[in-house]
């Protein structure tokens, strides 16, 4: 569910632009979080465009190793708080900025993977049930984006289930 590519990240770097920038509570749940590209269409699965304060950037480096992105975001989980339950439509990448005791826990296996700040792109399967644990005392923060790479040749029916 939680598999380390062969793209990299500077993590650190990716932090130190973010830092100083206010993320949007989410209207969903009480986590943080930030576009950082915009459709250039009306429907979701239009293409996706870096907002131009990100371009030339390690922000545009990360993106650019995938090739299409769809919908890119920062987000970030505060102490103590987790995820509900759930699966997503489409593939995600993730990279960790900042993060001391916190898992992404695949709930259909029961398996946990410990989200670590490495400079590393992971690919989640997020067809899976799962949830994201921040059991540590800072808040997590990552980099997450969907990219047609992700979903190559694979398809997802209404239940969550890989077809």
């Amino acid at each position: 569910m939680f598999t380390p590519t062969e793209h990299t990240a500077n993590s650190e770097a990716l932090l130190n632009i973010f830092r100083t920038v206010q993320l949007e509570q989410d209207q969903y749940d009480d986590m943080l979080k930030l576009d950082i590209n915009q459709s250039t269409g009306e429907f979701f699965y239009d293409a996706w465009q870096l907002k131009p304060e990100y371009e030339n950037t390690e922000v545009a480096r990360v993106l650019d190793q995938l090739g299409s992105v769809g919908q890119a975001k920062i987000v970030s989980i505060p102490p103590g708080q987790c995820y509900l339950a759930h699966s997503d439509v489409e593939d995600r990448y993730h990279v960790t900025l900042q993060s001391d005791q916190c898992h992404v826990m695949d709930l259909s296996n029961q398996q946990q993977y410990p989200c670590v700040v490495d400079n590393r792109v992971y690919h989640m399967d997020t067809a899976r049930l799962h949830t994201v644990v921040n059991a540590g005392y800072l808040p997590r923060i990552c980099l997450l984006y969907t990219s047609d790479a992700a979903d190559e040749g694979l398809g997802v029916d209404l239940g969550g289930r890989r077809i």
